[in-house]
């Protein structure tokens, strides 16, 4: 059993929680994570992480922001008037949305 590597595919279960313990997201009960390792597609804690695991292992990696989704930028969050939603949408915390930009382009939101 050989450990895991740059450039080995790899297929891992994880669960991601905030410092507080609430889960933000976990391939439990779905298919597992696939993706090479050290091929830039992962986030880079994640992708760090598994570095000399082998089959089976478990591990806890504490990943700081920077190397996951991002420190927070107050200046990319905005307030949207429910009026300017669709009547029928009922968002929910976390959801990801799609606005249209003044020319036209598509935006991912998360509510």
């Amino acid at each position: 059993m050989s450990a895991v590597k740059k450039g080995d595919k790899i297929k891992v279960h994880y669960t991601g929680k905030l410092n507080n313990g609430e889960v933000f997201d976990s391939s439990v009960g779905r298919t597992p994570l696939e993706f090479e390792v050290g091929g830039g597609m992962m986030i880079a804690g994640l992708d760090a992480a598994v570095y000399g695991m082998k089959v089976g292992d478990k591990k806890v990696a504490e990943i700081p922001a920077k190397d996951a989704y991002g420190v927070v930028n107050k200046d990319m969050i905005a307030e949207i008037p429910r009026a300017n939603m669709p009547a029928d949408l009922e968002p929910e915390v976390g959801q990801q949305l799609s606005m249209q930009q003044p020319n036209g382009q598509a935006l991912p939101v998360i509510v």
